[in-house]
């Protein structure tokens, strides 16, 4: 994996909603695993669950939705990044 020049630190508390959605992916952040474009489908998991390295979907403090990697886990909070 590349080096990631950035960490952001997120709350795990808005990770998704409690359905299942799809969406299209609008950055470049994730690549070259999600390109802009590529279609993605999120469902809710147990934050318990959720394991270093994973990608996940949450909400930031913009209600942004963001698709990041997690790269490591800090009791209830998640330090995430963009692998780009």
């Amino acid at each position: 994996m590349a080096q990631i020049p950035e960490k952001v630190v997120n709350s795990l508390l808005d990770i998704v909603e409690d359905r299942s959605d799809k969406y299209v992916v609008a950055s470049s952040s994730m690549e070259p695993v999600l390109n802009p474009g590529d279609k993605i489908e999120i469902e809710p998991v147990d934050p318990k669950e959720i394991k270093i390295g994973q990608i996940i979907v949450f909400r930031n403090e913009f209600d942004k939705l963001i698709v990041h990697r997690v790269i490591e886990k800090k009791g209830y909070m998640l330090i995430t990044a963009g692998d780009n």
